[in-house]
Order: C-alpha cells, then sequence, then structure tokens
C-alpha cells in the first residue's frame, strides 16, 4: 500500500509540474512582452528615464522564467543601457551593455556583439576615455565588416572619427568621416 501511494504521490507532483511549468512561462513571457511594448510606447514618447525603468522590468520577467527568453534579455537590456545613455545615467547604461554582450557571447549573436560594443564605446567616449572607446568601437567595425553589415560600417567608422576630433587627433578623424562618407553613398 504505501508503496501504492509513493507512486501515485511522485505521478502527482510529475503531472504538476508538467502542466504548470508552461503556464508559468507563459505568464512570465506574456509580462515581460507587456514592459517591452510599455517601454517601447514611452521611448517615442521621449521618456528615456522612465521607458529604461520599465525595460528594466522586462528584464526582471523575462529571468523569473523557468526558460528565459536570452536573445529577448539581450534585446531588453541593450534598450535599457540605451535609454539610460540618452539620460546621461552612463553607469547604469555600461552595466546594462555589457550584461547585454555577455548573453549574446554566449548564443554566438555577432551581430548583436557588435551593436553592444559599440554601445559601450559611445559610453567611453561620453566618459572621455578615449582609449577604451576607440579599442570597443574597433573591435565592432571589425564584426560588422566580417558579416558583411556595410550600413552599420559608417556609424561605427563616424563614432571613431568623433573620438579622435574629442582627442584633438583630427587627421584621423577627418580620415574617418571620409571613409564612412565613401561607404555611405555607395
Amino acid at each position: 500500500m504505501r508503496k501504492y501511494l509513493l507512486q501515485v504521490l511522485i505521478i502527482s507532483i510529475f503531472s504538476l509540474v508538467l502542466f504548470a511549468c508552461p503556464f508559468a512561462y507563459a505568464q512570465s513571457h506574456k509580462l515581460a512582452d507587456e514592459y517591452w511594448n510599455k517601454a517601447i510606447d514611452l521611448k517615442k514618447q521621449g521618456k528615456y528615464l522612465e521607458a529604461a525603468k520599465m525595460y528594466e522590468k522586462c528584464v526582471e520577467a523575462e529571468k523569473a522564467s523557468p526558460v528565459p527568453r536570452m536573445e529577448k534579455l539581450a534585446d531588453a537590456l541593450n534598450d535599457a543601457g540605451y535609454c539610460y545613455y540618452l539620460v546621461g545615467q552612463y553607469d547604469k547604461a555600461l552595466k546594462n551593455f555589457k550584461e547585454a554582450l555577455a548573453i549574446d557571447k554566449r548564443l554566438g549573436r555577432e551581430a548583436g556583439i557588435a551593436r553592444k560594443l559599440n554601445n559601450i564605446g559611445n559610453v567611453y567616449h561620453s566618459w572621455g576615455q578615449y582609449d577604451k572607446a576607440i579599442k570597443n568601437f574597433k573591435e565592432a567595425l571589425a564584426t560588422f565588416k566580417k558579416l558583411g553589415q556595410e550600413s552599420s560600417v559608417p556609424t561605427v567608422l563616424s563614432n571613431i572619427g568623433n573620438v579622435y576630433n574629442s582627442w584633438g587627433q583630427y587627421d584621423k578623424a577627418l580620415k574617418h568621416f571620409e571613409e564612412a562618407l565613401v561607404i555611405d553613398k555607395r
């Protein structure tokens, strides 16, 4: 009798897990999607700080899922970082960009890696850490070129030019701006 009750208990627990987990996934994903959509609306309205916080709620909801959608998580972190960047909260921007970068590296999302490196470069440029900015921009540039994403190359070249301009290295700045212009005209 005891063995029978143990089997019934095991089957009951297994059934509960089997049917409850998909519901938990769906609920946390639905909540994350709601936060994502609210963040997009706030960003469109120019309410960047509120949007950043909403993206972070999306991140929390996604992380709470038994099976988080890692691509969505990386994108929400990146978008939160971008909104923080726009309002000058560079430390929060960098934290989000780096976490998103780590996820993209684990997933092998090379284009995502390049975008995060570009964003990290912008933070370092804003802080006046030009050597770190150039390092990140050059990694992003190499990745975009390797992937054949020519449409992203002029932006990164211009970012490098902006750093050299801020650094007072005008010849290098001009070289990168001209290269960006040539590629952009293609």
